[in-house]
Protein backbone atom coordinates (compact mmCIF):
# COMPACT_ATOMS: atom_id res chain seq x y z
CA UNK A 1 0.00 0.00 0.00
CA UNK A 2 1.22 3.61 -0.64
CA UNK A 3 1.43 6.11 1.96
CA UNK A 4 1.74 9.74 1.59
CA UNK A 5 3.64 11.52 4.56
CA UNK A 6 3.96 15.13 5.51
CA UNK A 7 6.16 16.04 8.63
CA UNK A 8 6.65 19.18 10.71
CA UNK A 9 8.90 19.71 13.74
CA UNK A 10 5.74 19.00 15.52
CA UNK A 11 3.62 16.51 13.50
CA UNK A 12 3.76 13.34 11.48
CA UNK A 13 0.87 12.40 9.37
CA UNK A 14 -0.10 9.48 6.89
CA UNK A 15 -2.57 8.77 4.58
CA UNK A 16 -3.30 5.86 2.38
CA UNK A 17 -5.28 5.45 -1.30
CA UNK A 18 -8.71 6.69 -1.39
CA UNK A 19 -10.86 3.52 -1.70
CA UNK A 20 -14.41 3.10 -2.62
CA UNK A 21 -15.62 1.15 0.53
CA UNK A 22 -15.18 1.02 3.88
CA UNK A 23 -13.98 -2.41 3.64
CA UNK A 24 -11.27 -2.01 1.14
CA UNK A 25 -10.04 0.77 3.60
CA UNK A 26 -10.06 -1.49 6.95
CA UNK A 27 -8.14 -4.12 4.14
CA UNK A 28 -5.49 -1.45 4.24
CA UNK A 29 -5.16 -0.90 7.73
CA UNK A 30 -4.76 -4.52 8.75
CA UNK A 31 -1.77 -4.40 6.82
CA UNK A 32 -0.01 -2.53 9.65
CA UNK A 33 1.07 -3.22 13.07
CA UNK A 34 -1.48 -2.64 16.11
CA UNK A 35 0.82 -0.16 17.22
CA UNK A 36 0.94 1.91 14.64
CA UNK A 37 -2.56 3.39 15.06
CA UNK A 38 -3.72 3.09 11.68
CA UNK A 39 -7.50 3.70 11.18
CA UNK A 40 -9.57 3.46 8.25
CA UNK A 41 -11.93 6.80 7.80
CA UNK A 42 -14.49 8.09 5.55
CA UNK A 43 -13.94 11.16 4.17
CA UNK A 44 -15.83 13.89 2.42
CA UNK A 45 -13.92 15.73 0.57
CA UNK A 46 -17.08 18.07 -0.96
CA UNK A 47 -17.44 16.21 -4.10
CA UNK A 48 -18.04 12.54 -2.98
CA UNK A 49 -17.19 10.36 0.08
CA UNK A 50 -14.54 8.09 -0.33
CA UNK A 51 -12.39 6.06 2.44
CA UNK A 52 -8.93 5.78 3.39
CA UNK A 53 -6.42 4.75 6.08
CA UNK A 54 -4.68 7.58 8.29
CA UNK A 55 -2.24 7.77 11.03
CA UNK A 56 -0.68 10.31 13.05
CA UNK A 57 1.62 11.29 15.93
CA UNK A 58 2.56 14.73 17.64
CA UNK A 59 6.16 15.18 17.90
CA UNK A 60 6.45 18.07 20.58
CA UNK A 61 8.25 17.90 23.25
CA UNK A 62 7.44 16.08 26.54
CA UNK A 63 7.39 19.02 29.80
CA UNK A 64 8.75 16.80 31.70
CA UNK A 65 11.84 16.06 30.06
CA UNK A 66 12.18 17.77 26.69
CA UNK A 67 12.52 15.22 24.74
CA UNK A 68 10.52 14.63 21.22
CA UNK A 69 7.42 12.29 21.66
CA UNK A 70 8.92 8.91 21.01
CA UNK A 71 5.66 6.97 21.14
CA UNK A 72 4.82 9.48 17.85
CA UNK A 73 8.21 8.46 16.85
CA UNK A 74 8.12 4.69 16.72
CA UNK A 75 4.23 4.56 15.03
CA UNK A 76 5.93 6.81 12.37
CA UNK A 77 9.06 4.09 11.91
CA UNK A 78 6.02 1.52 11.82
CA UNK A 79 4.20 2.98 8.87
CA UNK A 80 7.54 3.60 7.17
CA UNK A 81 8.37 -0.25 7.52
CA UNK A 82 5.10 -1.82 6.64
CA UNK A 83 3.85 0.72 3.41
CA UNK A 84 5.00 -0.63 0.13
CA UNK A 85 6.01 2.47 -1.25
CA UNK A 86 6.44 6.09 0.67
CA UNK A 87 5.14 9.14 -0.82
CA UNK A 88 6.71 12.15 0.68
CA UNK A 89 4.63 15.31 0.49
CA UNK A 90 7.65 18.23 0.41
CA UNK A 91 5.03 21.05 -0.15
CA UNK A 92 2.79 20.39 2.52
CA UNK A 93 5.81 19.31 4.46
CA UNK A 94 7.92 21.75 7.06
CA UNK A 95 10.85 19.52 5.67
CA UNK A 96 11.52 19.41 2.00
CA UNK A 97 12.60 15.51 2.12
CA UNK A 98 11.68 12.59 4.33
CA UNK A 99 15.60 12.01 4.62
CA UNK A 100 15.66 15.69 6.42
CA UNK A 101 12.37 14.90 8.51
CA UNK A 102 13.99 11.83 9.90
CA UNK A 103 17.30 13.35 10.46
CA UNK A 104 15.38 15.72 12.34
CA UNK A 105 13.56 12.46 14.64
CA UNK A 106 16.86 11.17 15.03
CA UNK A 107 18.70 14.43 16.56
Amino acid sequence: MTATIIGSRNHWEMAGPKRATMEQAQVDAALFPKGAKVTAERVHDGVAPYFQVTADGWLKPNKATGAKNEAAIARYRMVVRTASEIVWDGQMSGFATREDFEAYLSA
